[in-house]
């Protein structure tokens, strides 16, 4: 049995945040200042476990885990848009970055009148004294991570591995569904849209008439991205040195099917792996970054054959 185990606990001082000038000092727009404070601590953890070894067979299984949670402590009273048209921001107290918007009260409410919006809080402080400001969906990056491993050997020969890793805890807003929502083409949205525009939404639920809406918010989009993905399965099998040619050492044939098992339980979209996710480009700064799907190709699935021979 192995197992590690890591704490990490950081800070950033100073951190370039765009800051709103008083006008008569001749700048109209925000300038860069070093006033930021970020903060970022997690655990990190993993296990690997030989239960069967032998000359027979051999049995491994692995497992690792990792926690993070980031806390924008500081930014001198300002808001950090990332990303505005994904409603990706970093505010004081929240997450870095995270998701806000005028999401719907109760998207389960029917009728004319269910469309309810929150606002949107500035800071944590007034997202919890004002029960209207509720317009924090959450982090935008993953809060946890994990991976689980198993290996067979038997008797040297045949290998039997696979691998699978999950991420979640964390939202993005689905471009690609607002934008064909637009366009008439989005399955939820067929006959309901005409709806919507007609005004006939007596039956609706706020939840199809924000989504369905002739100009949906990102934010209507934004769903949780929380996944577990198969990366791969693969069978291999060691030829026998005897089967082989008097040139050839070795030879090994394998076979891998990767990408072939996706569970994303509230996933509305194509892939939740398939995104946009920039370190800076497009955001405004921090240097943290964003996440969004916008007509993103999804990971492909593969079967790959494969045959290697050593003289």
């Amino acid at each position: 049995i192995s197992f590690e185990y890591n704490y990490y606990d950081q800070k950033t001082f100073d951190a370039l945040v765009g800051v709103q000038q008083v006008p008569t000092f001749g700048f109209v727009s925000s300038q860069l200042q070093n006033v930021g404070t970020l903060s970022n601590k997690g655990h990190e953890v993993s296990v690997n476990v030989l239960v069967l070894p032998s000359q027979e067979f051999d049995w491994e299984i692995g497992l690792r885990y990792s926690h993070n949670k980031s806390k924008a402590d500081d930014l001198g009273g300002e808001i950090i848009p990332q990303r505005g048209s994904a409603a990706v921001d970093i505010r004081e107290g929240f997450p870095v970055p995270a998701v806000f918007g005028p999401k719907l009260k109760n998207p389960d409410a029917v009728g004319a009148d269910a469309v309810d919006r929150c606002t949107v809080p500035d800071n944590l402080a007034e997202y919890e004294s004002d029960p209207d400001a509720c317009g924090y969906v959450g982090p935008n990056f993953p809060v946890w991570t994990y991976g689980l491993m198993t290996r067979f050997t038997i008797k040297r020969r045949l290998t039997i591995d696979a691998l699978g890793e999950g991420q979640g805890g964390h939202f993005i807003s689905l471009g690609t569904a607002r934008q064909t929502v637009r366009r008439d083409v989005w399955p939820e949205c067929i006959g309901v849209r005409d709806r919507v525009r007609a005004g006939d939404v007596g039956n609706l639920t706020a939840e199809q008439q924000g989504l369905c809406a002739n100009a949906p918010t990102y934010v209507d989009w934004a769903r949780s991205a929380d996944f577990f993905r198969l990366r791969h399965v693969t069978l291999s099998y060691r030829v026998p040195e005897s089967w082989l040619p008097g040139n050839f050492g070795r030879a090994s044939l394998s076979v891998s099917a990767k990408n072939v098992f996706l569970i994303a339980p509230d996933f509305r979209g194509l892939d939740p792996e398939a995104m946009e996710d920039s370190d800076n480009a497009g955001s405004t700064g921090a240097g943290v970054g964003f996440r969004y799907s916008y007509y993103n190709m999804p990971i492909p699935r593969n079967l790959i054959f494969s045959l290697k021979l050593d003289f």
